[in-house]
Protein backbone atom coordinates (compact mmCIF):
# COMPACT_ATOMS: atom_id res chain seq x y z
CA UNK A 1 0.00 0.00 0.00
CA UNK A 2 1.46 3.27 -0.49
CA UNK A 3 1.99 5.60 2.41
CA UNK A 4 -0.01 8.82 2.15
CA UNK A 5 3.35 10.58 2.05
CA UNK A 6 4.86 9.34 -1.16
CA UNK A 7 0.95 10.53 -2.70
CA UNK A 8 1.65 14.02 -1.94
CA UNK A 9 5.45 14.58 -2.50
CA UNK A 10 4.10 12.78 -5.84
CA UNK A 11 1.47 15.31 -6.41
CA UNK A 12 3.93 18.35 -5.06
CA UNK A 13 6.66 17.45 -7.51
CA UNK A 14 3.59 17.16 -10.41
CA UNK A 15 2.27 20.40 -9.38
CA UNK A 16 6.50 21.69 -9.93
CA UNK A 17 6.65 19.90 -13.34
CA UNK A 18 3.13 21.32 -14.75
CA UNK A 19 3.69 24.73 -14.05
CA UNK A 20 7.61 24.89 -14.98
CA UNK A 21 6.39 23.51 -18.30
CA UNK A 22 3.28 25.82 -18.56
CA UNK A 23 6.12 28.50 -17.90
CA UNK A 24 8.39 27.07 -20.31
CA UNK A 25 6.03 27.12 -23.04
CA UNK A 26 4.44 30.88 -22.39
CA UNK A 27 8.49 31.79 -22.69
CA UNK A 28 9.04 30.28 -26.19
CA UNK A 29 5.69 31.42 -27.56
CA UNK A 30 6.50 34.37 -26.60
CA UNK A 31 8.57 37.52 -28.58
CA UNK A 32 10.08 39.31 -25.51
CA UNK A 33 13.48 38.31 -23.74
CA UNK A 34 13.82 34.73 -23.00
CA UNK A 35 16.56 35.40 -20.31
CA UNK A 36 14.52 37.94 -18.89
CA UNK A 37 11.25 35.79 -18.63
CA UNK A 38 12.90 32.71 -17.09
CA UNK A 39 14.17 34.70 -14.07
CA UNK A 40 10.53 34.39 -13.18
CA UNK A 41 10.89 30.04 -13.32
CA UNK A 42 13.31 29.91 -10.26
CA UNK A 43 11.38 31.33 -7.81
CA UNK A 44 7.93 29.99 -9.03
CA UNK A 45 9.26 26.63 -8.00
CA UNK A 46 10.45 27.60 -4.98
CA UNK A 47 7.33 28.63 -3.37
CA UNK A 48 4.59 26.19 -5.95
CA UNK A 49 7.15 23.67 -3.72
CA UNK A 50 6.72 25.17 -0.18
CA UNK A 51 2.54 25.83 -1.08
CA UNK A 52 1.94 21.82 -1.89
CA UNK A 53 4.03 20.72 0.95
CA UNK A 54 2.04 23.01 3.33
CA UNK A 55 -1.12 21.91 1.43
CA UNK A 56 -0.05 18.50 2.34
CA UNK A 57 0.40 18.96 6.16
CA UNK A 58 -2.57 21.50 6.68
CA UNK A 59 -5.67 22.68 5.29
CA UNK A 60 -5.14 26.56 6.11
CA UNK A 61 -2.58 28.73 7.41
CA UNK A 62 -1.40 32.05 7.47
CA UNK A 63 2.00 30.68 6.52
CA UNK A 64 0.27 29.32 3.50
CA UNK A 65 -1.62 32.22 2.65
CA UNK A 66 0.95 34.42 2.65
CA UNK A 67 3.01 31.78 -0.05
CA UNK A 68 -0.27 31.51 -2.42
CA UNK A 69 -0.15 35.11 -2.55
CA UNK A 70 3.34 35.83 -3.35
CA UNK A 71 3.47 33.50 -6.09
CA UNK A 72 0.12 34.77 -7.30
CA UNK A 73 1.17 38.73 -7.18
CA UNK A 74 4.97 38.70 -7.61
CA UNK A 75 5.15 35.39 -9.62
CA UNK A 76 2.34 34.42 -11.79
CA UNK A 77 0.49 38.09 -12.74
CA UNK A 78 4.10 40.03 -13.20
CA UNK A 79 5.12 36.95 -15.52
CA UNK A 80 2.36 37.21 -17.79
CA UNK A 81 2.30 41.01 -17.85
CA UNK A 82 5.76 40.70 -19.01
CA UNK A 83 5.14 38.88 -21.66
CA UNK A 84 1.47 41.08 -22.54
CA UNK A 85 4.41 43.85 -22.58
CA UNK A 86 2.35 46.12 -20.01
CA UNK A 87 2.13 46.69 -16.71
CA UNK A 88 -0.66 47.97 -14.67
CA UNK A 89 -0.42 52.19 -13.83
CA UNK A 90 1.86 52.81 -17.14
CA UNK A 91 0.32 56.07 -17.33
CA UNK A 92 2.71 57.78 -15.46
CA UNK A 93 5.87 57.35 -13.92
CA UNK A 94 9.25 55.46 -14.67
CA UNK A 95 9.15 52.96 -17.97
CA UNK A 96 10.41 49.38 -16.93
CA UNK A 97 13.07 47.88 -18.68
CA UNK A 98 14.63 44.48 -18.54
CA UNK A 99 17.23 45.46 -15.93
CA UNK A 100 14.20 46.56 -13.41
CA UNK A 101 11.99 43.52 -14.40
CA UNK A 102 15.49 41.11 -13.46
CA UNK A 103 16.37 43.18 -10.14
CA UNK A 104 13.03 43.23 -9.28
CA UNK A 105 12.97 39.31 -9.65
CA UNK A 106 16.02 39.22 -7.40
CA UNK A 107 14.16 41.04 -4.63
CA UNK A 108 11.38 38.64 -4.70
CA UNK A 109 13.67 35.82 -4.41
CA UNK A 110 15.19 37.57 -1.48
CA UNK A 111 11.83 37.74 0.13
CA UNK A 112 11.24 34.05 -0.39
CA UNK A 113 13.99 32.56 0.84
CA UNK A 114 14.78 34.92 3.91
CA UNK A 115 10.99 34.57 4.76
CA UNK A 116 10.89 30.70 4.59
CA UNK A 117 14.17 31.45 6.90
CA UNK A 118 12.19 33.07 8.97
CA UNK A 119 9.93 31.01 9.61
CA UNK A 120 11.55 28.31 9.58
CA UNK A 121 13.78 30.22 12.48
CA UNK A 122 10.16 30.88 14.29
CA UNK A 123 9.67 26.79 14.01
CA UNK A 124 13.01 26.09 15.88
CA UNK A 125 11.90 28.68 18.77
CA UNK A 126 7.54 28.44 19.09
CA UNK A 127 6.68 25.16 18.48
CA UNK A 128 4.93 23.64 21.16
CA UNK A 129 6.10 26.08 23.34
CA UNK A 130 3.78 28.33 25.00
CA UNK A 131 6.18 31.38 25.46
CA UNK A 132 5.75 34.94 27.26
CA UNK A 133 2.16 36.52 28.54
CA UNK A 134 1.32 36.99 24.88
CA UNK A 135 0.89 33.79 24.17
CA UNK A 136 -0.61 33.00 27.50
CA UNK A 137 -3.12 35.82 26.68
CA UNK A 138 -3.94 34.55 23.15
CA UNK A 139 -4.89 31.00 24.85
CA UNK A 140 -7.70 32.05 27.42
CA UNK A 141 -10.98 29.85 26.92
CA UNK A 142 -14.16 32.02 25.64
CA UNK A 143 -16.47 31.22 28.40
CA UNK A 144 -20.35 30.43 27.69
CA UNK A 145 -21.01 33.90 29.41
CA UNK A 146 -19.43 35.74 27.16
CA UNK A 147 -20.69 34.13 24.09
CA UNK A 148 -24.12 35.26 25.69
CA UNK A 149 -23.24 38.87 25.85
CA UNK A 150 -21.68 38.57 22.68
CA UNK A 151 -24.98 37.59 21.02
CA UNK A 152 -26.81 40.38 22.43
CA UNK A 153 -23.91 43.02 21.21
CA UNK A 154 -24.63 41.51 17.92
CA UNK A 155 -28.23 41.52 17.57
CA UNK A 156 -27.69 45.11 18.81
CA UNK A 157 -25.48 45.98 15.83
CA UNK A 158 -27.76 43.74 13.39
CA UNK A 159 -30.91 45.99 14.56
CA UNK A 160 -28.70 49.26 14.27
CA UNK A 161 -27.91 48.46 10.81
CA UNK A 162 -31.63 47.87 9.55
CA UNK A 163 -33.32 50.75 10.68
CA UNK A 164 -29.93 53.01 9.23
CA UNK A 165 -31.08 51.18 5.83
CA UNK A 166 -28.46 48.44 5.64
CA UNK A 167 -31.16 45.16 4.90
CA UNK A 168 -30.84 43.85 1.16
CA UNK A 169 -27.84 46.14 0.29
CA UNK A 170 -25.36 43.76 -1.09
CA UNK A 171 -22.87 46.04 -3.60
CA UNK A 172 -20.30 47.92 -2.07
CA UNK A 173 -21.20 51.36 -3.48
CA UNK A 174 -24.77 50.81 -1.99
CA UNK A 175 -23.14 49.94 1.21
CA UNK A 176 -20.46 53.40 1.10
CA UNK A 177 -23.93 55.42 -0.19
CA UNK A 178 -25.37 55.27 3.22
CA UNK A 179 -22.34 55.44 5.28
CA UNK A 180 -20.06 58.10 4.30
CA UNK A 181 -23.12 60.71 5.15
CA UNK A 182 -22.50 60.57 8.76
CA UNK A 183 -18.78 61.45 7.59
CA UNK A 184 -15.19 59.07 7.69
CA UNK A 185 -14.89 58.19 10.84
CA UNK A 186 -18.08 57.21 11.28
CA UNK A 187 -17.20 55.35 7.79
CA UNK A 188 -14.09 53.52 9.51
CA UNK A 189 -15.59 52.25 12.88
CA UNK A 190 -18.30 51.14 11.04
CA UNK A 191 -16.88 49.53 8.26
CA UNK A 192 -13.77 47.92 10.15
CA UNK A 193 -14.87 47.49 13.70
CA UNK A 194 -18.26 47.44 13.98
CA UNK A 195 -19.55 45.25 11.09
CA UNK A 196 -17.37 42.33 11.97
CA UNK A 197 -18.77 41.72 15.89
CA UNK A 198 -21.76 39.94 14.13
CA UNK A 199 -19.58 37.63 12.15
CA UNK A 200 -17.49 36.71 15.30
CA UNK A 201 -20.47 35.55 16.74
CA UNK A 202 -21.29 33.60 13.56
CA UNK A 203 -18.18 31.72 13.22
CA UNK A 204 -17.96 30.91 17.22
CA UNK A 205 -21.18 29.39 16.80
CA UNK A 206 -20.09 27.20 13.94
CA UNK A 207 -16.74 26.49 16.15
CA UNK A 208 -19.59 25.04 18.62
CA UNK A 209 -21.79 23.21 16.12
CA UNK A 210 -20.37 20.07 16.03
CA UNK A 211 -20.71 19.64 20.01
CA UNK A 212 -23.42 17.60 21.91
CA UNK A 213 -23.61 20.62 25.03
CA UNK A 214 -24.34 23.39 23.02
CA UNK A 215 -26.98 25.54 23.94
CA UNK A 216 -26.69 27.86 20.71
CA UNK A 217 -27.14 25.27 17.72
CA UNK A 218 -31.13 26.15 17.81
CA UNK A 219 -30.16 29.93 16.84
CA UNK A 220 -27.33 29.18 13.88
CA UNK A 221 -29.25 28.93 11.30
CA UNK A 222 -31.63 31.95 11.66
CA UNK A 223 -28.55 33.73 12.81
CA UNK A 224 -26.26 33.54 9.73
CA UNK A 225 -29.60 34.49 7.38
CA UNK A 226 -30.12 37.74 9.29
CA UNK A 227 -26.64 38.36 9.50
CA UNK A 228 -25.72 37.77 5.61
CA UNK A 229 -29.49 40.03 4.69
CA UNK A 230 -28.37 43.39 7.21
CA UNK A 231 -24.69 42.81 7.07
CA UNK A 232 -23.58 41.48 3.61
CA UNK A 233 -20.19 41.39 3.38
CA UNK A 234 -20.16 41.64 -0.66
CA UNK A 235 -21.17 45.35 0.31
CA UNK A 236 -17.66 45.66 1.74
CA UNK A 237 -14.14 46.43 -0.29
CA UNK A 238 -12.98 42.89 -1.18
CA UNK A 239 -10.40 42.27 0.79
CA UNK A 240 -13.29 42.51 3.80
CA UNK A 241 -15.49 39.88 2.00
CA UNK A 242 -12.39 37.26 1.84
CA UNK A 243 -11.51 37.87 5.57
CA UNK A 244 -15.27 37.30 6.53
CA UNK A 245 -15.39 33.99 4.06
CA UNK A 246 -11.97 32.63 4.97
CA UNK A 247 -13.11 32.88 8.62
CA UNK A 248 -16.71 31.42 8.16
CA UNK A 249 -15.79 28.47 5.79
CA UNK A 250 -12.68 27.36 7.85
CA UNK A 251 -14.93 27.05 10.43
CA UNK A 252 -17.85 25.48 8.74
CA UNK A 253 -15.71 23.04 7.48
CA UNK A 254 -12.12 23.19 6.46
CA UNK A 255 -10.78 23.17 10.42
CA UNK A 256 -12.07 19.31 9.64
CA UNK A 257 -9.34 18.68 6.93
CA UNK A 258 -5.93 17.66 7.07
CA UNK A 259 -5.37 19.14 3.12
CA UNK A 260 -5.42 22.31 2.04
CA UNK A 261 -6.17 21.15 -1.75
CA UNK A 262 -9.92 22.36 -0.89
CA UNK A 263 -8.36 25.52 -0.16
CA UNK A 264 -6.46 26.00 -3.51
CA UNK A 265 -9.39 25.48 -5.26
CA UNK A 266 -11.46 28.12 -3.33
CA UNK A 267 -8.40 30.58 -4.54
CA UNK A 268 -8.85 29.75 -8.08
CA UNK A 269 -12.76 30.57 -8.05
CA UNK A 270 -11.82 33.76 -6.10
CA UNK A 271 -9.76 34.95 -9.05
CA UNK A 272 -12.76 33.99 -11.76
CA UNK A 273 -15.50 35.66 -9.64
CA UNK A 274 -13.42 38.94 -8.70
CA UNK A 275 -13.81 40.91 -11.71
CA UNK A 276 -18.16 40.85 -10.92
CA UNK A 277 -17.27 41.78 -7.07
CA UNK A 278 -15.46 44.73 -9.18
CA UNK A 279 -18.64 45.96 -10.63
CA UNK A 280 -19.84 46.60 -7.18
CA UNK A 281 -17.60 49.29 -6.47
CA UNK A 282 -19.56 51.75 -8.75
CA UNK A 283 -23.18 49.89 -8.59
CA UNK A 284 -26.00 50.39 -6.47
CA UNK A 285 -27.35 47.05 -7.16
CA UNK A 286 -26.49 43.59 -9.86
CA UNK A 287 -29.52 42.82 -11.42
CA UNK A 288 -29.10 39.16 -12.80
CA UNK A 289 -29.53 40.78 -16.31
CA UNK A 290 -26.43 42.83 -15.79
CA UNK A 291 -24.77 39.78 -14.21
CA UNK A 292 -25.29 37.57 -17.24
CA UNK A 293 -24.06 40.58 -19.47
CA UNK A 294 -20.60 40.63 -17.33
CA UNK A 295 -20.39 36.81 -17.67
CA UNK A 296 -21.07 36.94 -21.38
CA UNK A 297 -18.55 40.40 -21.83
CA UNK A 298 -15.64 40.45 -19.53
CA UNK A 299 -13.38 37.66 -20.77
CA UNK A 300 -11.30 37.72 -17.64
CA UNK A 301 -13.94 35.79 -15.82
CA UNK A 302 -13.17 32.43 -18.10
CA UNK A 303 -9.36 33.18 -18.68
CA UNK A 304 -8.06 33.74 -15.64
CA UNK A 305 -4.39 34.52 -17.86
CA UNK A 306 -6.02 37.61 -19.29
CA UNK A 307 -6.96 39.42 -15.49
CA UNK A 308 -3.97 38.39 -14.38
CA UNK A 309 -1.61 39.97 -17.12
CA UNK A 310 -4.22 43.39 -17.00
CA UNK A 311 -6.14 44.14 -14.01
CA UNK A 312 -4.64 46.51 -11.62
CA UNK A 313 -5.95 44.14 -8.92
CA UNK A 314 -2.27 42.70 -9.71
CA UNK A 315 -0.43 45.42 -9.50
CA UNK A 316 2.05 44.85 -6.38
CA UNK A 317 4.89 43.56 -8.20
CA UNK A 318 4.82 47.21 -10.68
CA UNK A 319 4.67 48.93 -8.16
CA UNK A 320 7.97 46.86 -6.46
CA UNK A 321 9.46 48.16 -9.48
CA UNK A 322 8.51 51.60 -8.85
CA UNK A 323 9.67 51.16 -4.88
CA UNK A 324 13.24 50.64 -6.72
CA UNK A 325 13.02 53.74 -8.93
CA UNK A 326 11.94 55.85 -5.79
CA UNK A 327 14.65 55.20 -3.81
CA UNK A 328 16.95 55.46 -7.22
CA UNK A 329 15.55 59.16 -7.25
CA UNK A 330 15.03 60.08 -3.43
CA UNK A 331 16.98 57.56 -1.33
CA UNK A 332 15.29 54.92 1.22
CA UNK A 333 13.61 56.47 4.22
CA UNK A 334 15.28 54.83 6.64
CA UNK A 335 12.54 53.73 8.36
CA UNK A 336 10.08 56.74 8.06
CA UNK A 337 7.34 54.94 6.62
CA UNK A 338 7.71 51.96 8.77
CA UNK A 339 6.92 54.52 11.98
CA UNK A 340 3.97 56.37 9.80
CA UNK A 341 2.37 52.53 9.87
CA UNK A 342 3.39 51.61 13.37
CA UNK A 343 1.89 55.08 14.92
CA UNK A 344 -0.77 55.32 12.75
CA UNK A 345 -3.11 56.33 15.28
CA UNK A 346 -1.17 59.07 16.01
CA UNK A 347 -3.89 62.09 15.05
CA UNK A 348 -1.89 64.15 11.98
CA UNK A 349 -3.01 67.56 13.89
CA UNK A 350 -0.16 66.21 16.49
CA UNK A 351 2.21 64.95 14.16
CA UNK A 352 2.71 67.13 11.11
CA UNK A 353 5.23 65.10 9.36
CA UNK A 354 3.21 62.02 10.00
CA UNK A 355 4.09 59.89 6.38
CA UNK A 356 0.69 59.06 4.32
CA UNK A 357 0.78 55.17 2.87
CA UNK A 358 3.94 54.21 0.91
CA UNK A 359 1.71 53.50 -1.63
CA UNK A 360 0.24 56.69 -1.88
CA UNK A 361 3.81 58.44 -1.83
CA UNK A 362 5.08 56.64 -4.56
CA UNK A 363 2.05 57.03 -6.81
CA UNK A 364 1.79 60.80 -5.71
CA UNK A 365 5.42 61.11 -7.03
CA UNK A 366 5.07 59.38 -10.13
CA UNK A 367 1.78 61.23 -10.26
CA UNK A 368 -0.26 58.02 -11.56
CA UNK A 369 -3.98 57.82 -11.92
CA UNK A 370 -4.81 56.14 -9.22
CA UNK A 371 -3.04 56.76 -5.77
CA UNK A 372 -5.00 54.00 -3.58
CA UNK A 373 -2.82 51.37 -4.61
CA UNK A 374 -1.14 48.45 -3.62
CA UNK A 375 2.94 48.24 -2.28
CA UNK A 376 4.11 44.76 -1.61
CA UNK A 377 5.87 44.05 1.88
CA UNK A 378 8.83 43.36 -0.17
CA UNK A 379 9.05 47.08 -1.37
CA UNK A 380 7.69 48.37 2.11
CA UNK A 381 11.42 46.46 3.26
CA UNK A 382 12.98 48.19 0.62
CA UNK A 383 11.76 51.67 1.09
CA UNK A 384 12.49 51.61 4.25
CA UNK A 385 16.30 50.23 4.41
CA UNK A 386 17.25 48.90 1.65
CA UNK A 387 18.45 45.50 0.58
CA UNK A 388 18.87 45.41 4.35
CA UNK A 389 15.37 46.34 4.75
CA UNK A 390 14.25 43.11 2.49
CA UNK A 391 16.28 40.91 4.48
CA UNK A 392 15.06 42.36 7.82
CA UNK A 393 11.04 42.32 7.08
CA UNK A 394 11.21 38.93 5.39
CA UNK A 395 12.74 36.96 8.38
CA UNK A 396 10.40 39.24 11.07
CA UNK A 397 7.22 38.35 8.89
CA UNK A 398 7.87 34.90 9.12
CA UNK A 399 8.82 34.58 12.43
CA UNK A 400 5.69 36.34 13.63
CA UNK A 401 3.53 33.96 11.19
CA UNK A 402 5.46 30.62 12.41
CA UNK A 403 4.18 32.27 16.07
CA UNK A 404 0.93 32.61 15.32
CA UNK A 405 0.59 29.21 13.59
CA UNK A 406 2.15 27.18 16.38
CA UNK A 407 -0.47 28.95 19.03
CA UNK A 408 -3.36 28.08 16.93
CA UNK A 409 -1.94 24.58 16.35
CA UNK A 410 -0.81 24.27 19.66
CA UNK A 411 -4.39 25.17 20.62
CA UNK A 412 -6.04 22.83 18.25
CA UNK A 413 -4.66 19.95 19.76
CA UNK A 414 -5.78 20.38 23.30
CA UNK A 415 -8.22 17.78 23.84
CA UNK A 416 -10.19 19.57 26.41
CA UNK A 417 -12.86 21.06 24.32
CA UNK A 418 -12.31 24.43 24.94
CA UNK A 419 -12.76 27.51 22.21
CA UNK A 420 -9.83 29.62 22.91
CA UNK A 421 -9.23 33.31 21.66
CA UNK A 422 -6.59 32.31 19.00
CA UNK A 423 -9.17 29.75 17.57
CA UNK A 424 -11.22 32.67 16.39
CA UNK A 425 -8.79 35.34 15.69
CA UNK A 426 -6.48 32.89 13.52
CA UNK A 427 -9.43 32.38 11.32
CA UNK A 428 -10.13 35.67 10.75
CA UNK A 429 -6.06 36.75 10.38
CA UNK A 430 -6.32 34.33 7.64
CA UNK A 431 -8.00 36.73 5.23
CA UNK A 432 -6.08 39.80 6.84
CA UNK A 433 -2.65 37.92 4.88
CA UNK A 434 -4.07 38.68 1.85
CA UNK A 435 -4.15 42.46 2.75
CA UNK A 436 -1.03 42.42 4.59
CA UNK A 437 0.79 40.99 1.61
CA UNK A 438 -0.25 43.97 -0.93
CA UNK A 439 -0.20 46.60 1.03
CA UNK A 440 0.25 48.85 1.52
CA UNK A 441 1.31 48.62 5.09
CA UNK A 442 -0.11 51.45 6.84
CA UNK A 443 -4.05 50.46 6.10
CA UNK A 444 -3.10 46.71 6.11
CA UNK A 445 -1.64 47.46 9.71
CA UNK A 446 -4.11 49.67 10.69
CA UNK A 447 -6.93 47.54 9.93
CA UNK A 448 -5.69 44.72 11.36
CA UNK A 449 -5.22 46.41 14.65
CA UNK A 450 -8.80 47.46 14.08
CA UNK A 451 -9.99 43.70 13.38
CA UNK A 452 -8.39 42.10 16.66
CA UNK A 453 -9.46 44.75 18.85
CA UNK A 454 -12.73 44.05 17.87
CA UNK A 455 -12.33 40.30 18.45
CA UNK A 456 -10.64 41.03 21.50
CA UNK A 457 -12.89 43.15 23.19
CA UNK A 458 -16.01 41.01 21.97
CA UNK A 459 -14.90 37.54 22.95
CA UNK A 460 -13.00 37.72 26.16
CA UNK A 461 -13.84 38.32 29.54
CA UNK A 462 -11.31 40.50 31.39
CA UNK A 463 -12.80 38.86 35.17
CA UNK A 464 -13.17 34.97 34.26
CA UNK A 465 -10.53 34.47 31.68
CA UNK A 466 -10.16 31.26 33.14
CA UNK A 467 -13.58 29.56 33.05
CA UNK A 468 -13.95 26.85 30.56
CA UNK A 469 -16.66 27.74 27.71
CA UNK A 470 -18.61 24.55 29.37
CA UNK A 471 -18.85 23.93 32.87
CA UNK A 472 -18.01 20.28 33.47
Amino acid sequence: MIKKSYFHYAFTSLAVIVVFLVLILSVISSDMDPYVSSSFIPVAIILIAAIFIESSNRAYSLHMIHLILLFLLMVLAPFYQYLSGSFPWDDGGPSFENNDVIFANALVMMWVLMYLFGYWLGRVAFHNRYIGPISSFFMHEITKNKIKILFFISLFIIFYMAVMGYGGVYTRFGYESITYKYGQIYYLIMSYFVRVIPYIFLVVLLLLKDRRDNPFKGILLVSAIVIFYVNNPFAAARFWLVVIILAIFCAFYLRKLKTAYPLLMMGIFGIMVMPILNAGRHLTEITLPHLFSLISLDRTIFFVKEYLSSSGDFDAYSNLMRAVSYVDENGITWGHQLFGSLFFWIPRQFWEEKPIGSGHMVAKFYELKLENISFPLPAEGYINFGLIGVIMFAISFGMLLNFIDSKYYLSKRDSSGAIRLIDVLYLFLLGMIVFITRGDMMSSFSYSIALILAVIISTVSFFHLKLRVFSR
